[in-house]
């Protein structure tokens, strides 16, 4: 049977081979769970503690190798195995050497789940496709992974950032726009954000291009998104502005680094930042969700409800502090302590009551000390989205 791995590696001395992999001690549980399993489930899962060594050890030529045994083995193959060796090919340096292996392993999976008619996807099908799009996309071969992309979208896989990602740097290190383009529109569709690098990757290849247009309405884009882009930015940013491309009537231009003063003034202009504040729009869908996670069952809507009229009846709070923190008495900064008030109720903790001593006066009528520390910290979310500011000098 001819080998999926792309080097075979030099034989082994035997005693070498050996002490490579030293037996492994079971805790009591694994060795209850050994005892409990079948003899074909406790190859597979002798297989599967191999496969998980070569993730481990980033071991792809190995990894394809113990996949071609449990072929060969006729031993079962569950997904979790199709995942992790797909996994650690796109991961291997030299990925072209894996990317043939790689692809018989995911037209296995494939395969297989044909076989089983599987009615339902399984939600672990985004990581293999993500995965084998990571390997091409590192592969350079662009039609396998928009084959893999649309076969993604036919089996109605939802996809992740991770898996636009790979292949949006590698359309961008090939210096081609308008497959960039394309993956940004892929993007949006699926209403995925996109962090610095992918920004990053756009603004790039628009560099290489000379696209000004292209240019100009990601960096517009890139703006409104990431309010404090990284250094990691800078060198994009100025590569684009010393290029011909980015000339006005023929005039290059200048390029001066500066500091942003406490006060929000900065050295090179003197230009006073403005504070950037959420809109009333993003404010109350966040308000919305974090009610969300906290409205789980009438119990817990009886004591949120609660705890907004008690808020209502003594707020409003520039500052919620975070109960949660009860964890950390008398552990924080020197003078800091921690006090409760009437022990038949349970009261607003805080490890700053003698800054702030007002708040011993403010009890809260949840009977649950639980309750007010998960409320808590939710209205101090809320609190502190009410009042975020933050600075650009865009």
């Amino acid at each position: 049977m001819a080998s999926l791995a792309g080097n075979k590696r030099p034989a082994e001395d035997p005693a070498v081979s050996d002490s490579a992999e030293p037996a492994r001690k079971l805790t009591k549980t694994q060795r209850r769970r050994e005892r409990k399993q079948t003899p074909a489930q406790k190859i597979e899962y002798q297989y599967r503690i191999q496969v998980q060594i070569c993730a481990q050890q980033n071991d792809a030529t190995r990894a394809l190798e113990v996949y071609e045994e449990m072929i060969s083995e006729g031993v079962k193959v569950e997904p979790y195995i199709y995942n992790m060796v797909i996994n650690v090919c796109s991961k291997a340096e030299d990925t072209a050497t894996f990317k043939t292996g790689a692809y018989k392993v995911y037209q296995d999976m494939k395969t297989a789940r044909a076989n089983a008619k599987q009615k339902k996807k399984s939600e672990s099908e985004e990581p293999m496709y993500s995965a084998m799009i990571k390997l091409c996309s590192k592969a350079q071969d662009f039609d396998a992974c928009e084959t893999i992309l649309a076969e993604m979208e036919t089996d109605k896989v939802d996809p992740k950032l991770r898996t636009f990602g790979p292949l949006l740097q590698a359309y961008s290190d090939a210096g081609n726009v308008d497959k960039c383009v394309w993956v940004h529109e892929k993007l949006l569709s699926h209403e995925l954000e996109l962090t610095e690098d992918d920004y990053v990757a756009l603004l790039r290849v628009c560099v290489k291009a000379g696209n000004a247009e292209r240019f100009y309405a990601f960096l517009d884009s890139f703006i409104d998104e990431i309010w404090q882009p990284s250094l990691s930015t800078w060198d994009v940013l100025k590569d684009w502005f010393n290029s011909e491309a980015a000339q006005v009537d023929g005039r290059k231009w200048k390029i001066t680094e500066g500091t942003v003063s406490q006060e929000g003034v900065c050295s090179v202009s003197g230009d006073q930042l403005q504070s950037v504040e959420l809109s009333v729009e993003l404010t109350t869908e966040l308000l919305a969700k974090i009610e969300q996670l906290v409205r789980t069952d009438e119990k817990r809507m009886e004591q949120w409800d609660e705890f907004k009229k008690w808020l209502e009846e003594f707020g409003p709070f520039d500052v919620i502090i975070d109960a949660a923190n009860v964890g950390y008495c008398n552990q924080n900064f020197e003078g800091c302590v921690f006090c409760l008030g009437d022990s038949s109720r349970s009261s607003c903790v805080c490890n700053a009551c003698a800054a702030f001593p007002e708040l011993r006066r403010r009890t809260c009528p949840t009977n649950s000390m639980g309750t007010l520390v998960r409320m808590s910290v939710l209205v101090g979310i809320a609190a502190a989205a009410s009042t975020t500011s933050r600075s650009t000098s865009w």
